[in-house]
């Protein structure tokens, strides 16, 4: 979860106030919200914003990341997207988004955004659950969005008490924290129905965009090639793209071909290799391009990747 501190750390207002009697860092969001880094295990937060079209973009562009993320939206205009599957808000719904996954949300009309947030890594629960049985139903990805079937009052109780042991002076806070995501887990597993794939109504022409750069990432250099493709101006295209998924082509492109570069890193490819065979230019771009989306260099969590699997076989000549 280191990850996620040092990509973020520019959106904190301080150092963490550490709590050391229960192994806490409480991190200031300068949007407002605090992230509680739990036993160096997971990072939880509760957030609340008032969003409109001009500061929506900055909290909430597309993203990608190492771990898992579990995202419980309460209120709030807001439509997901996650790979190629779409979820506009409704009552008793969650998002689980596994590593590596592109996701975004998008704010359909000015209003208040509330959800809460587990970040975690695949290994959160080893000791207790080595073979993974707590997270198998969801680690697959090929479902994202769930609705739960039961009384989700009682979810929300168990998140805001989440929240107000780490708020607290508990000495057991961070076990009692720690509990409560195992309980909301098991209950998850027991009341989560999969949603199937839905598709809101994006304008045909803006899927048709998002489709062919999902084709053809690897080999798109700027937006005038997409504009050429479609016979409409640089403009144009980029002010779609933006307008429906909330975030720049450019940026959406750069984190494509960062996805890719690391299913070719986690394979065996050499960084070097990973790098044109992704699409970019030169290992600059590329080194800078991956740092500023998963947070280390592409050197580092090679090393940490095969830290922890069997070394990858050499590359065929």
């Amino acid at each position: 979860m280191q990850n996620y501190i040092k990509t973020h750390a520019p959106k904190y207002i301080t150092l963490p106030d550490t709590k050391a009697y229960h192994n806490t860092a409480v991190y200031n969001s300068i949007f407002g919200w605090k992230d509680y880094y739990v036993m160096n295990r997971f990072i939880f937060s509760h957030r609340i914003n008032d969003f409109n079209s001009d500061n929506f973009r900055a909290h909430e562009p597309f993203n990608i990341h190492t771990y898992y993320e579990l995202l419980f939206p309460i209120q709030g205009k807001i439509r997901f997207f996650c790979e190629n599957q779409v979820m506009e808000f409704r009552d008793n719904i969650f998002e689980f988004i596994s590593p590596f996954h592109l996701h975004a949300s998008r704010l359909l009309n000015d209003s208040s955004y509330e959800r809460f947030v587990f970040y975690f890594p695949k290994d959160i629960f080893s000791e207790i659950d080595p073979n993974n049985l707590l997270l198998e139903k969801f680690m697959s990805g090929e479902t994202v969005f769930f609705h739960y079937n039961s009384d989700y009052n009682s979810l929300l109780m168990l998140l805001n008490e989440t929240e107000k042991q780490l708020q607290s002076d508990h000495p057991l806070a961070n076990i009692i924290a720690y509990s409560n995501m195992i309980k909301i887990i098991g209950l998850l597993n027991h009341h989560a129905v999969p949603i199937s794939k839905s598709k809101p109504s994006i304008p045909p022409n803006v899927q048709a965009l998002k489709s062919y750069i999902d084709e053809n990432f690897l080999s798109i250099e700027n937006t005038s090639q997409i504009a050429k493709h479609f016979f409409y101006s640089r403009e144009h295209i980029s002010r779609l793209f933006s307008k429906h998924y909330n975030t720049k082509i450019t940026d959406y492109i750069a984190k494509k071909k960062i996805d890719h570069s690391i299913r070719l890193i986690k394979n065996g490819t050499s960084i070097c290799n990973a790098c044109y065979q992704s699409g970019f230019q030169n290992l600059n771009s590329f080194t800078k391009a991956f740092r500023a989306t998963i947070g280390v260099l592409p050197s580092k969590y090679q090393k940490s990747f095969y830290l922890k699997d069997d070394p990858p076989s050499k590359e065929k000549k």
